[in-house]
């Protein structure tokens, strides 16, 4: 098993640094974790005390809270700014050695950026990392230990090497396992999934049904109950019609359409199912509360399986950015599928706000499925008469006063109508026919912006990549 080393600022993290190492210790015993330097041995420097510490283990885990950028000493000046913050002298040493560092996020806390970091540690804003929540902690750390686990199978049959000479090939291999495994097959339901609700726009009542699709189906949606019969159709960029308030898909322009699609693509994708049947019997996808997550949980009973045909995937190679007014959109080349956002409202309990998720089963069920859809009384009036919105209420949208949330239980996140967002963009960009390689933003943007963006891309076709998983 490889050695791990947990880094933390004792002023941010010390206490989650303390149960990321108890959950760990349980499952690979106290020998192979390191946390605290011991002993300090008089006249020896501590920067080499440091240094050499790290170099025993082959992975860093760097725990990062809120205030893990910005803490300061007792005259007020930025830790990370002196170059021997013990911190910034470990995850150096680490980088130096070619030896992964994994950031364990904590409660939402995001990537460092760059230009927030000092030079000689300016690669960690490249690490993927791992989100860690007080709610879901267990399933967190469980998902850590899966990636770590996958590895101990290679480090057994080399008890000789040196612990710094970590080679870049198991770097990225380390990485890719921990933050995110790859799925080199292609998938769909066990069982068919059937939900009852009304939508959100028409306040019309409809079924929802999900079912198992062969492979290389994507997604076939079939609207049922119609006189006369309407054909079956896959969701694709050429089957989208509307994308004022939802995403609106139909066979061909002008016959019978299913609105709100984004939902139940967004749960399909964010679990990464790539093939299923979906049917409706009303003009819109249900609603439920607002959010993918009774989808998800639907979903998750049916149980998920694996198909024998490769996962095909969409990879960027070369940027696109596409801009409306001060919104725009962007993509760039990635090795993982990143989805990030950023929102302003003026509301005083809004403002701007931003989130980011590597995109994976675990981050989607955890962080983006239970973002709810959400509105301003202000503008409900408006809605109204344009048709919208007739079937919303205080038990599928977060509605927003002048200066309070009305619903009672509030937030379940401090930035949810971004996470929302989000949800929207992933399941917008499922319309590709095949999952992205590659980091999406979205500043200020909606569903019109997401399909301009992904329309973009398909008409540079040196601007990405169709690949086969082995």
């Amino acid at each position: 098993m490889y050695k791990i080393f947990i880094c933390y600022r004792r002023q941010d993290s010390a206490g989650y640094a303390g149960r990321v190492y108890d959950r760990l210790e349980r499952e690979f015993g106290n020998d192979l974790l390191f946390i605290d330097v011991a002993s300090m041995p008089l006249g020896v420097s501590f920067v080499k005390i440091l240094r050499d510490e790290v170099a025993k283990c082959d992975v860093l885990l760097a725990v990062i809270g809120q205030q893990w950028i910005n803490a300061t000493d007792t005259n007020g000046n930025r830790l990370l700014d002196d170059p021997n913050d013990w911190v910034r002298i470990e995850i150096r040493a680490a980088l130096d050695r070619d030896i992964p560092v994994i950031p364990i996020l904590l409660e939402g806390t995001e990537i460092p950026k760059t230009h927030q970091l000092p030079p000689d540690i300016q690669e960690l804003s490249l690490r993927n990392g791992l989100n860690v929540h007080h709610s879901s902690f267990h399933a967190d750390m469980d998902r850590l230990i899966r990636g770590l686990k996958s590895l101990s199978r290679g480090a057994s049959s080399h008890p000789t090497r040196e612990p710094h000479t970590t080679p870049a090939s198991k770097v990225a291999t380390i990485e890719a396992h921990v933050a995110r495994t790859i799925p080199t097959h292609q998938t769909t339901l066990r069982d068919d999934v059937s939900l009852v609700g009304i939508g959100v726009h028409t306040g019309s009542p409809a079924t929802l049904k999900i079912c198992p699709a062969e492979e290389n189906s994507g997604y076939i949606f079939h609207r049922v109950g119609l006189v006369p019969p309407q054909p079956e159709f896959t969701a694709t960029l050429e089957t989208l019609h509307a994308t004022e308030f939802a995403s609106v898909l139909s066979p061909v322009s002008g016959v019978p359409s299913v609105s709100s699609a984004e939902y139940v693509l967004s749960a399909l994708s964010g679990l990464g199912i790539d093939n299923a049947w979906i049917e409706v019997d009303g003009p819109e996808i249900p609603i439920f509360d607002g959010s993918a997550g009774p989808i998800v949980e639907a979903i998750e009973a049916a149980g998920i399986t694996n198909l024998t045909a490769p996962r095909r995937y969409i990879k960027v190679v070369k940027p696109i950015r596409v801009r409306q007014g001060d919104a725009y959109g962007e993509l760039l080349p990635d090795n993982h599928t990143i989805f990030e956002a950023t929102t302003y409202f003026e509301h005083p309990l809004l403002g701007a706000q931003h989130f980011q998720v590597t995109l994976d089963s675990e981050s989607y069920r955890h962080e983006v499925a239970r973002a709810r859809a959400f509105g301003f009384m202000r503008d409900i009036a408006r809605l109204w008469s344009a048709g919208y919105a007739l079937g919303a209420s205080f038990e599928n949208t977060v509605v927003f006063a002048e200066s309070r949330i009305l619903n009672p239980e509030g937030l379940r996140y401090p930035n949810e109508c971004t996470r929302h967002k989000v949800l929207g963009a992933i399941g917008d960009f499922a319309l590709a026919g095949a999952p992205l390689l590659g980091r999406y933003k979205n500043y200020l943007g909606g569903h019109k912006l997401n399909f301009e963006v992904l329309s973009e891309l398909f008409k540079d076709r040196s601007a990405f990549q169709r690949i086969w998983m082995e």
